[in-house]
């Protein structure tokens, strides 16, 4: 007679609780997937869905890294700080004062090392949405718990103020703000988000001011000339947008100084590469091509915009790279992605964001011939 199989452990058995409501973050669909998925070339589709700059990158950062490819030092762990980019940041922008500057890969990094340093098990973080939805990742990657703020199209996606703050108690760790908002497009003033950083201030809780998309408001519009001033808040910029360096993930914060020590014990060693450490470092200095990204974001927003509410969509006024708006009655959202896929062109369901009506659409903002083929193709 056999004996028994001894009982070995599942190893999938703990099947982490605090992840089993959370969903993989989904990225926008790239140009290789959709040309094989309908039998299309590369070079005829048009990629609209991920706020990526129309312009391609700053010449200057290529101008780096293509300066940089002979000479056989890849062999060479990169500055593990960031150090060179943080000097030149910090004298681009002299208003951030004594507050410290964090290099990160992409701002998902810098998030990644700011919810490792304050949430623990049991925390909570409030979140405003529909909105960027890394912010609920990284909460439940640290067992903590997501508190949300619902906003509304029928006001226009804004926040109210009193329900918000009567929201944010001693338990809440973290507010994420997104400032322009992902996917919406409207924004806080600075009197708003000061009235939300004082009360987080009296509870004890830190405020994450993404300004991802700042520079399309103005680069005068970001608050990075405060955070010596509040040693809650925290905010965090990139080089993915108006610099056009998303392939090469760059982001940076800036953090109090109070908490920079203890910053560094959770930050991930050697998380950026040197190419993007580089190339962030000549396309920060890139003014020529920072000022024709906005001149043709604000002209192709000003267009897309009109030609959207001619076709009676409901659009949401923007202050980022991108115009959302609503399809229904005449679309269900996925069947007008799937109308413009057919076509070649990429655009994002915004209604699978968490809290987002089911019928939002996102557009970037193209360059002209983009933008009017994208027209063209909805009065087909």
């Amino acid at each position: 007679m056999k004996e028994k199989d001894e009982e070995k452990p599942n190893l999938l058995e703990y099947k982490k609780t605090h992840l089993n409501s959370l969903k993989p973050y989904i990225a926008g669909k790239s140009i290789n997937e959709i040309a094989e998925l309908y039998n299309l070339p590369t070079n005829s589709i048009i990629k609209l869905g991920s706020n990526e700059n129309p312009l391609g990158s700053s010449p200057l950062a290529i101008e780096a890294i293509n300066s940089y490819l002979n000479k056989n030092q890849f062999n060479f762990y990169p500055d593990a700080l960031g150090q060179s980019l943080a000097k030149n940041i910090r004298q681009k922008f002299p208003e951030i004062g004594q507050a410290e500057i964090i290099i990160g890969n992409g701002m998902d990094n810098v998030l990644e090392g700011i919810a490792r340093l304050i949430l623990r098990k049991g925390d909570k973080t409030l979140i405003h949405i529909p909105t960027f939805e890394y912010y609920e990742i990284i909460t439940r990657w640290a067992e903590a718990e997501p508190i949300y703020y619902q906003t509304k199209p029928s006001e226009n996606f804004k926040i109210n103020l009193e329900e918000f703050l009567a929201l944010i108690k001693p338990e809440v760790k973290i507010v994420f703000l997104c400032n322009p908002n992902n996917p919406t497009g409207n924004y806080l003033t600075w009197t708003e988000i000061e009235i939300i950083i004082k009360q987080a201030k009296k509870m004890g809780s830190f405020v994450f001011l993404d300004e991802a998309y700042i520079e399309y408001l103005g680069f005068e519009n970001s608050h990075i000339n405060k955070v010596h001033k509040y040693d809650n808040l925290i905010i965090g910029r990139t080089f993915s947008k108006i610099y056009g360096l998303a392939a090469l993930r760059i982001g940076w914060g800036v953090l109090p100084t109070n908490l920079i020590n203890e910053y560094r014990k959770v930050q991930t060693p050697f998380s950026t590469n040197l190419l993007g450490l580089l190339a962030a470092e000549k396309a920060l200095s890139d003014n020529e091509f920072i000022a024709k990204s906005l001149d043709n974001n604000k002209i192709g927003l000003t267009y897309l915009s009109n030609n959207l509410e001619n076709l009676d969509f409901k659009v949401f006024d923007s202050q980022a790279n991108f115009v959302a708006f609503q399809v229904s009655p005449k679309f269900k959202s996925k069947e007008f992605c799937e109308h413009l896929l057919k076509k070649g062109i990429i655009v994002r369901n915004a209604g699978l964001f968490n809290g987002a009506p089911d019928d939002l659409i996102r557009i970037t903002i193209g360059n002209s011939e983009q933008n009017a083929k994208l027209i063209q193709s909805l009065l087909i």
